[in-house]
């Protein structure tokens, strides 16, 4: 590494002065009123820039936190009780790590002030929320390129354990109600208030931009920004009557204005140990991607609302034959990419001991419910190409083909599935076979309240609710909990036209 690192420091300096005996040669040839052209210096790897910034001065209507006078309303501020949700966000203030991610950056903000364990390993053996994380509503890889909307915003929230309510700043609310919420939020510390605003309408250069409420002066009704593109514009103070103008703005993506967003710890909601939802699920797919989930959706509601042939729990093998048979109604809506649930364990370090014992006990837990019983002697009786069909739709060993029936399939419940803790090259995918999709996505599925009695959606709610009442593993509880919980919101953006009108905040409004 020495010798690279001095190789490389000869060529740079090679290089400078290459650039400087060109420059010199050219001022001496040159006419006096002839201005020198300078050559920038470009690493091989690096694609040349055609402007390049070191931040942007704040307009006037900004007033820098680090001034004198920003100082002061800070001070002034303190003496108030609208500070308190300062110091949460201000030890979770971090730089977007992309120009596009002010969304991601200031939900991940959140996310970390409120101490939510997001049930994944950042890096090592730490469980840390960032931005590459929040892929449940939409691709990261799309969020680079283009950024989020507030109602991506709102979905990703609630996909990663928040509750929230938002509010479009429209006819329909007024500055004095954002105002009178601002004052109540910024006494609090378990919860925050996210603005989508136009950065033109405070006479910023960009567009659209997402940043927290981080204090209120309310003497001087000025709002503080904690504003994640920290390479771009410093935390400011802002007049609340522009801040609410800046959020009337329409955003050119949606043809909607924008907004703020309250978000608050979800009770009933845990961070995903292992299974997932998959990404081609989320609120900006392809227009074929979404229309195969619709159809799907639209698909397996239908055939939830038939009759089924038992409602006695004792006869689960025939509700569950009932609803593999649904699977295979809508298997063709969906093709190899567009499965419904997958993994977001892979995990291959002798650290990480302890969350295989975890998700060792959650899978032990699931086989030793009815449901994975009935599903595992329903699933036998299938031939190759309807279990393959089962296949696309669970996401099941991406990538890798297995050609052996048996091998498909759990035949003794309960073995071992992952190595010992402690060994190498441990991947918590190795065990996990069709049945354990099926079982899970069963137990999580939100069902409702609307079907009758006699339908299969009421036969399988009631077997749902009957194993998870009886399991004693707080892990699978939690995980069909969440499942369910995402699987809702999504729901709602899909299809929200078959769900409670309370069901879809995820929706366009």
């Amino acid at each position: 590494m020495a010798t690279d690192a001095a190789a490389c420091s000869k060529c740079h300096h090679k290089a400078i002065d290459a650039v400087s005996a060109n420059t010199f040669a050219s001022m001496a040839t040159s006419q006096p009123t002839s201005p020198v052209k300078r050559t920038s210096l470009v690493t091989p790897s690096a694609a040349p820039i055609a402007e390049q910034f070191y931040r942007k001065p704040l307009p006037d209507t900004c007033i820098p936190f680090a001034s004198n006078e920003g100082k002061k309303i800070f001070r002034e501020a303190l003496a108030t009780e609208h500070m308190n949700c300062y110091f949460r966000l201000a030890s979770q203030f971090r730089t977007q790590d992309e120009p596009a991610y002010c969304g991601l950056a200031t939900l991940i903000m959140v996310l970390n002030a409120l101490e939510i364990d997001p049930g994944r390993v950042w890096k090592g053996p730490w469980k840390w929320y960032h931005e590459n994380m929040l892929d449940c509503c939409i691709p990261t890889e799309l969020v680079r390129k283009h950024g989020i909307t507030f109602d991506e915003f709102v979905c990703l929230a609630n996909c990663n354990s928040l509750d929230t309510e938002f509010v479009r700043a429209d006819d329909s609310t007024s500055e004095e109600t954002f105002r009178e919420l601002v004052k109540q939020i910024t006494t609090k510390e378990d919860c925050f208030l996210i603005m989508s605003y136009s950065r033109p309408a405070l006479g910023q250069t960009g567009d659209g931009h997402f940043a927290p409420v981080s204090g209120y002066h309310p003497e001087r009704d000025l709002v503080l920004v904690l504003d994640t593109a920290r390479f771009k514009y410093p935390p400011h103070w802002v007049a609340l009557p522009l801040l609410f103008k800046s959020m009337q703005a329409v955003d050119r993506a949606t043809g909607l204005p924008r907004g703020y967003i309250k978000v608050w710890p979800s009770q009933d909601s845990k961070a995903l140990l292992l299974f997932k939802i998959s990404d081609g699920f989320g609120i900006n797919s392809s227009p074929v991607t979404l229309e195969n989930y619709q159809n799907f959706l639209t698909t397996w509601m239908q055939f939830l609302a038939r009759p089924t042939l038992s409602t006695d729990e004792t006869q689960l093998d025939i509700i569950i034959a009932e609803a593999l048979q649904g699977f295979l109604s809508f298997a063709s809506t969906l093709s190899a990419e567009n499965f419904v649930l997958t993994t977001q364990q892979h995990i291959q370090c002798t650290r990480a001991c302890k969350v295989h014992c975890v998700i060792d006990e959650l899978l032990r837990s699931l086989e030793q419910t009815p449901i994975f019983t009935a599903v595992c002697k329903e699933v036998e009786k299938l031939p190759g190409s309807e279990i393959h069909k089962l296949e696309n739709i669970f996401g099941v060993w991406p990538g890798v083909s297995i050609s052996n029936k048996a091998e498909r399939l759990m035949t003794t419940p309960g073995e071992i599935r992952v190595p010992p803790c402690g060994q190498d090259a441990c991947d918590l995918n190795q065990g996990m076979v069709l049945c354990h999709f099926i079982a899970i996505f069963l137990l999580s599925w939100p069902y409702g309240a609307s079907f009758t009695d006699g339908t299969l959606s009421r036969a399988l709610l009631k077997a749902s609710q009957s194993v998870l009442n009886k399991t004693r593993c707080q892990y699978l509880k939690e995980e069909s909990t969440t499942l369910r919980r995402q699987l809702k919101k999504l729901m709602g953006y899909h299809s929200p036209t078959i769900l409670s009108p309370k069901l879809p905040p995820c929706a366009p409004k």
